[in-house]
């Protein structure tokens, strides 16, 4: 059964954002699906703007973005977008989080009238929902990480749960301690950010205007560590603090054998490097696409561990990796991440800083191949161990 919701909203430099609420369905009933059409009838102020359009799903006090439309609008534009999965089945509300995708304190006055119109599908919960059956497994399974001993060790119970999301097979060689100080160091900066991200992100966070970017070079390095909170939805699996959570677990699954593989020191250095490189890759592309002299603002460690994974790609190409119970190569895990990342480059939605992933995975590329090559010639191959 489709439900549908149209009307009017406004946005201005005084109310960027708004909310509006749609409606809720039964206990016996849950989300399907849903559609999503954006169009501008009215701006004043600017000739264009970037809008977003968030469809949400709610439960209780608990709300999760479930797709949405970002576009550059001009009047009379008109984008649509549609969910590509089912929702999970205890969301029971629907909601639009209709904001200016770009920062309202940069801009002039200005005013949008926009035109919205959603559908919504409805089934009640008996009806079977079909499913793609489940392919038969290519190697018999492995065995699932133990549950830690000590009840009371977070650390060695939050390196439980990450292992049963994503983990790989080869068990680092050394402590890994910097990247246990680099998951500590963006857990606690997080927690003290939280609570006023939009300052932190308009103080800290990197802007592709040349002006901002030469009289305040600080933002290049200081970007890398914000993150913002945000709730997703993955395979009906809601994920809370989304953005840090998968950078955190990318991080402490391929980040522990590089820095075994090149030493304390240079794993630190070459992170560090490859997160300022992967932010200027995301300000070029900006300006390649015409984006340069707008006010996006780009966060977070995603650039500098797509570039961990570029060196784990050359450094272990043979290793395997379990995603979600599922044995597989890395070497077809991070290819398919990585064309994943190149198909989104070329969306119109860039909300996601992809180029930022592509320059840092490509770097992390060649300066592990650098590495390995100037191992060869030492005649010191292997991993290195670090005590």
């Amino acid at each position: 059964m489709i439900r549908e919701w149209k009307g009017l909203v406004r946005i201005d430099k005084e109310t960027p954002t708004q909310y509006v609420e749609i409606l809720e369905v039964g206990e016996k009933e849950r989300i399907r699906g849903g559609k999503l059409c954006v169009k501008l009838v009215g701006l004043e102020g600017q000739r264009r703007l970037p809008i977003y359009v968030s469809f949400q799903v709610g439960k209780d006090d608990v709300w999760a973005h479930y797709f949405d439309v970002y576009e550059f609008f001009t009047v009379g534009m008109e984008r649509c977008s549609e969910a590509g999965e089912p929702c999970h089945p205890s969301f029971k509300k629907v909601r639009l989080y209709v904001a200016d995708g770009a920062a309202p304190w940069e801009l002039p006055e200005w005013s949008a009238l926009l035109e919205i119109h959603c559908w919504v599908d409805v089934v009640r919960v008996e009806e079977p929902i079909p499913t793609p059956p489940s392919p038969p497994p290519e190697e018999p399974p492995t065995p699932e990480p133990e549950p830690p001993v000590q009840p009371f060790n977070l650390w060695k119970w939050l390196q439980y749960g990450l292992r049963k999301i994503l983990r790989d097979e080869e068990l680092p060689s050394c402590p890994a301690d910097i990247t246990k100080l680099l998951v500590v160091a963006m857990a606690l900066i997080y927690l003290q950010t939280i609570a006023d991200i939009d300052y932190w992100v308009k103080v800290l966070g990197l802007l592709p205007i040349p002006a901002i970017l030469v009289g305040e070079p600080w933002r290049v390095f200081t970007y890398m560590w914000l993150h913002y909170p945000m709730v997703e939805t993955v395979n009906g699996l809601v994920v809370p603090h989304a953005h840090i959570a998968f950078n955190v677990l990318f991080l402490w699954v391929f980040g522990d054998n590089v820095e075994c593989r090149l030493g304390h020191g240079k794993y630190l250095a070459y992170y560090l490097i490859l997160g300022v490189l992967a932010g200027l890759g995301q300000v070029l592309w900006l300006h390649m696409i015409g984006l340069g002299l707008a006010p996006i603002y780009i966060i977070g460690a995603s650039g500098a561990i797509s570039g961990v994974m570029g060196m784990y790609l050359v450094f272990y190409p043979r290793n395997h990796v379990i995603f979600l119970g599922k044995r597989m190569p890395a070497l077809s895990f991070l290819a398919l991440w990585f064309l994943g990342q190149v198909g989104m480059l070329f969306s119109m939605n860039q909300t996601v800083a992809v180029a930022a992933h592509i320059t840092g995975f490509v770097i992390g590329v060649v300066l592990a191949t650098a590495e390995k090559r100037m191992e060869e010639e030492l005649g010191c191959g292997g991993v290195r161990v670090v005590s």
